[in-house]
């Protein structure tokens, strides 16, 4: 599926050839220079990278998700499940979020286009949907696996809401990266060409005019690689920070050799979860380029 796309991104995309004496030398003091942001424009693009960062490490308890099966959400007999049985419920779970977060992005990417709407209230909304959901979770070990409403059916409900929450904060989350690229807000300013000029002038405007552009295009793909990062940053350190909690407040003891951990542990890290995605939130509330 990757090898399609790109195959399909790279035959369909249209990218005007940047002249190669505008090139330049890949050096040490370039590549540093990469990872730095332009801030002389104000904060807001920063802002985004902190907010993004802070979703991916709430967005990272997910990967616990299997061991929360495995120690809290008993089979309908009120047995431990199975390899198999939890190999079916995180097939459910996945799909269930990915075909809902899929079916919600194009929506409540045109609905922030609305200015009624704007951006910002839709991740206010995801954020505290996923915030919410993660408090959810926590409710299933408590319900009677034989009943009704068994703690599978919870999680799988809460599974739904989330991917709601998911798949409006990356669409929106997307489109305010795009709006408070600093690239999009440097005062660059453009030599008009006169009337009267001789051919030799108006090769030197429009290869000034070339060479600014290409400047403001290899900012903009250099501040959204930087962007991407942050999604990066997010999931290497949600997991180390989770596994530690888990161990810290989850550990328990026991002469089997099936490994657990305690109800304790994981409501740690959800509540953890939580917090995340509410400072994700919270940063985009400091962005001011965006309604």
């Amino acid at each position: 599926m990757v090898l399609l796309t790109t195959v399909i991104s790279c035959m369909t995309a249209k990218e005007t050839p940047l002249p190669k004496h505008l090139s330049r030398p890949l050096t040490l003091s370039a590549l540093a220079s990469s990872f730095s942001l332009d801030c002389s424009q104000g904060y807001d693009f920063l802002w985004v990278f902190i907010g993004r960062t802070f979703y991916y490490i709430g967005v990272s308890v997910q990967a616990f998700i299997l061991y929360f099966l495995r120690d809290q959400i008993p089979t309908s007999d009120g047995t431990r499940p199975s390899e198999g049985q939890l190999q079916v419920w995180i097939a459910e779970i996945a799909i269930t979020a990915q075909v809902v977060a899929a079916a919600v992005a194009y929506p409540m990417g045109r609905l922030s286009d609305n200015a009624e709407v704007g951006r910002k209230k839709l991740v206010y909304a995801a954020c505290t949907v996923m915030a919410a959901v993660y408090l959810l979770f926590m409710t299933a070990p408590f319900r009677p696996p034989n009943s009704l409403i068994s703690p599978v059916t919870v999680i799988l409900a809460c599974c739904i809401i989330y991917g709601v929450g998911c798949g409006c904060f990356l669409s929106v989350d997307y489109a305010i990266a795009l709006d408070t690229l600093p690239s999009k807000h440097r005062q660059i300013k453009s030599t008009e060409t006169p009337l009267l000029m001789d051919s030799d002038e108006t090769s030197a405007t429009s290869t000034k005019e070339v060479a600014l552009n290409a400047a403001t295009d290899d900012a903009a793909a250099k501040d959204l690689g930087i962007w991407g990062v942050s999604a990066f940053l997010g999931s290497a350190i949600g997991p180390l920070l989770w596994g530690a909690t888990l161990q810290l407040f989850g550990y328990t003891s026991t002469a089997s050799e099936e490994e657990s951990y305690g109800f304790g542990g994981y409501a740690s890290i959800m509540i953890g979860g939580c917090i995340a995605c509410t400072l994700a939130g919270i940063c985009i509330a400091f962005v001011k380029g965006t309604r």
